[in-house]
């Protein structure tokens, strides 16, 4: 499990973050649901990171909205 999800954050040049996920009991299948690119736990994230990641998701998700 550690290392699918180090593979994940590798993949998704992630430095910090969470990465979520649950185990089907019927089959054991591992399902990821959720990877945050931010801690939810960061109380002041605009001083942490210097910029308010929450302008830039908005931004990104505008660009692939079907117009």
């Amino acid at each position: 499990m550690v290392r699918a999800v180090e593979s994940i954050a590798q993949a998704m040049a992630l430095d910090v973050g969470g990465i979520e996920y649950m185990i089907d009991d019927r089959e054991g299948q591992i399902v990821y649901y959720d990877i945050n690119c931010l801690s939810n736990f960061v109380a002041d994230a605009v001083n942490v990171v210097g910029f308010d990641p929450f302008v830039r998701l908005v931004d990104y998700l505008e660009t692939r909205a079907p117009h």
